[in-house]
């Protein structure tokens, strides 16, 4: 989970009001859904022809102080990302293991290994690429925060 925090000079309802606008928007460029409550605000950008997949989900939370306003935002997949990852992982991990107990016990070892290497580079990939994608993801949806906060 990554944390950003940054001040603003505006107040906290100017902040409310201003993420509320945000999310009721309807062009395009800054649909948001989420909720906001009296600690702070959720939100997530909402891709109308996507399946949202790595979409980031800001939590955050806002302190006002003499200063003007202090926002603390942390990032992570939404829950469904979770829960699809986790699967994949279980599975991609279980037919892993499988691979390698049935090559140890049936003592063809060498010519299963091509395969838990390709496998394995496979995960590795995947791992890189949604994780590249998911921090792209961030910095947009952080930068379109601060741009319109500040």
């Amino acid at each position: 989970m990554k944390s950003v925090t940054f001040n603003t000079s505006t107040s906290k309802k100017e902040v409310y009001l201003t993420i509320r606008e945000m999310i009721n928007s309807k062009s395009e460029n800054n649909l948001l859904v989420g909720e906001i409550n009296e600690d702070g605000f959720s939100i997530m950008k909402n891709n109308i022809f996507s399946n949202n997949v790595l979409n980031p989900q800001i939590n955050a939370t806002v302190i006002e102080n003499k200063n003007g306003t202090e926002i603390n935002m942390k990032t992570s997949l939404n829950k469904y990302d979770k829960i699809v990852f986790s699967f994949m992982g279980i599975i991609l991990g279980g037919i892993f293991i499988f691979l390698v107990i049935y090559a140890m016990t049936s003592g063809t070892l060498a010519s299963f290994f091509p395969a838990l290497v390709a496998l394995l580079l496979f995960i590795i990939l995947v791992l890189i690429f949604s994780s590249f994608v998911f921090a792209l993801k961030t910095k947009r949806i952080v930068k379109t925060l601060k741009d319109k906060l500040i």
